[in-house]
């Protein structure tokens, strides 16, 4: 192989092309901004999935007491749903979530009941109405 001799006197190779050390630094940082999105993106939405877990478990619990009021009124009537103590509480396995409940008389056959949960990043709230019938 021949070499050519650059003004200089030095030799240079054919095989000598490659990235100068701007080159790589550039392409180095690009790299390190496309992974710090990623990571980004990536802690975000464990925080979303985190959220709609809350969200889920909320909807759940609040669902667990109208049921439990609806079978109270359709076993015993309104009467009993009238009388019927339901303070604020912290379902067992559930420390972030008070479930809070209200029932209200519309007229002698008609209760409206609303159910709230609230937890650390919000709350919930579930009404309903219940027909009561001859009890």
């Amino acid at each position: 192989m021949r070499h050519k001799r650059v003004p200089a006197g030095r030799p240079t190779f054919p095989s000598q092309e490659g990235f100068t050390l701007v080159e790589v630094l550039v392409a180095v940082a690009i790299v390190a901004v496309g992974f710090t999105a990623l990571l980004s993106l990536y802690a975000g939405s464990g925080r979303l999935q985190m959220r709609q877990q809350d969200q889920f478990i909320a909807l759940k619990l609040a669902q667990e007491r109208l049921e439990a009021l609806r079978y109270l009124a359709e076993k015993k009537g309104l009467t009993a749903l009238d009388q019927a103590d339901f303070p604020d509480d912290q379902p067992t396995g559930t420390a972030d979530f008070i479930r809070s409940t209200q029932i209200d008389s519309v007229n002698s056959r008609l209760r409206e009941v609303t159910v709230r949960v609230t937890y650390a990043s919000g709350a919930i709230e579930l009404r309903t109405r219940i027909l009561g019938w001859n009890k």
